[in-house]
């Protein structure tokens, strides 16, 4: 009983973490991103193709490749 406690608990704090991690991405591109937690690194991995990013940066570059109709984000996000 106590093992399933705990394995409830890690799953709710997994599920937080992962829910406030991706709020950190731009609202216009998340749809794309869910989050990888790999040996207590956390990093956003694209739902399309694969690929893993550790920046909400290099997320919204890597979105681009996606959806050219993105690139008016990168414009905002540099001024």
């Amino acid at each position: 009983m106590r093992d399933l406690f705990g394995k409830k608990l890690k799953e709710n704090m997994r599920k937080k973490i992962e829910k406030e991690f991706l709020s950190k991405l731009n609202p216009d591109i998340r749809y794309l991103f869910e989050v990888v937690i790999e040996s207590e690194n956390i990093h956003w991995k694209c739902k399309l193709c694969g690929t893993r990013v550790s920046s909400p940066i290099d997320a919204l570059y890597h979105a681009t490749t996606h959806d050219s109709r993105l690139k008016r984000l990168i414009r905002f996000h540099k001024s």
